[in-house]
């Protein structure tokens, strides 16, 4: 795991009497002994040769351009004795859409003071250390780290480091402020959890993190996906329904098209019900299909909107395609479940593995069917 550290940019330029690069040093040589005594030795940081970069775009091209999983960028200014560092962290694709929510949004950009050594004939370093932004870029860095397993199917080693990422949060709040953001871990465990059959522990978790913020979309939705795994599909849509209805949540989170995501499988499930249940009516199934449909329609709608969705929306999406044509298939519509099923299969990426491949088993039923 890559961690690059650019050289800070002065405001206004020169202000800092040249103290930028020296601070862009002494921020890597903190982060590799704030990793050190964590013992995580995969993580290298780099700040030697760095270029100034001021914008997300040129963190994103860095990123690019040395293969590395994280740049940290700072703006710095002299005040009196201190310089006041405001940290930002870019993450590389396809995870930026989940680190945003817990950078941007909960302040782990917030500033940072380090004190000038005074006098400064009397110091061995012009500038006193500061462990802040060292423990902000641990749980960063483990964060993305646990997606980056999650995604690649190592729930053991995601579980291990979203847990050690639970643990600096707390280590940052005892020592400075609340960690702002603490709830993003928590879902973020709550899934890896799931994902890991332990219905027990995403349930805590998905809790844990509305006690810390019950206006949290994603928090909802996780205690939803823990209802809905456990059959519980009346309680699954309640919470999806919460999340659906609340206001000002970051957009990086896509609760609303997860939650469409959600009440779409709800609805599914129902439809089978109701499907192998005689006593139920042909209007009660079309009404439970034209429903599942809306909210897999929903997906898609907010999919083509997004200007560059990341991985995990891009396979939702494709799901939901997959999904439509299930609908289709189950109400006897044949043609139109054919198409939906290759529409799915020709999306970029596919459906999930497992989900692909029963889509291509009943886009061939589905076709023989209709023939």
């Amino acid at each position: 795991f890559n961690v690059a550290v650019a050289q800070l940019v002065e405001t206004p330029e020169g202000t800092a009497d040249g103290l930028g690069a020296v601070l862009s040093q002494q921020i890597a040589t903190e982060l590799s002994r704030e990793y050190d005594s964590l013992a995580l030795d995969e993580i290298a940081v780099s700040a030697e040769n760095m270029p100034p970069v001021a914008t997300p775009q040129q963190a994103i091209d860095l990123a690019n351009r040395i293969n590395a999983n994280l740049v940290i960028y700072c703006t710095v200014e002299r005040v009196d004795n201190g310089l006041y560092v405001t940290p930002r962290f870019s993450v590389h694709d396809p995870y930026r859409q989940d680190v945003a929510e817990l950078n941007g949004d909960h302040g782990l950009d917030a500033q940072i003071v380090y004190d000038l050594c005074q006098p400064p004939a009397d110091c061995p370093a012009p500038i006193l250390p500061s462990p802040e932004v060292g423990l902000r870029s641990t749980i960063l860095t483990d964060f993305t780290k646990a997606l980056v397993y999650l995604s690649s199917g190592d729930l053991r080693a995601a579980r291990t480091a979203i847990d050690r990422a639970l643990r600096t949060s707390d280590e940052y709040s005892a020592q400075y402020s609340e960690f702002a953001g603490e709830e993003v871990l928590y879902v973020t465990a709550s899934y890896i959890s799931q994902s890991q059959g332990e219905a027990p522990a995403a349930e805590a978790y998905a809790r844990r993190a509305l006690g810390l913020n019950p206006n949290y979309g994603r928090g909802h939705i996780a205690l939803a996906n823990v209802d809905y795994t456990a059959g519980r599909l009346a309680a699954a849509r309640d919470g999806y329904e919460t999340a659906l209805a609340l206001p000002d949540q970051p957009a990086e989170a896509l609760v609303p098209a997860k939650a469409h995501f959600g009440l779409g499988n709800v609805l599914s499930a129902q439809l089978l019900d109701v499907i192998n249940n005689p006593a139920a009516t042909l209007a009660e199934r079309e009404r439970l299909g034209a429903a599942a449909l809306g909210h897999y329609e929903a997906v898609l709608a907010a999919f083509a909107g997004e200007r560059k969705p990341d991985i995990r929306f891009q396979t939702m999406a494709a799901d939901s395609q997959a999904l439509i044509g299930r609908v289709h298939h189950a109400l006897g519509r044949l043609q139109p479940a054919a198409e939906a099923y290759r529409a799915a299969l020709s999306m970029t990426p596919p459906p999930r593995p497992t989900t692909a491949a029963v889509t291509e088993w009943l886009l061939a039923t589905a076709t023989a069917g209709g023939e």
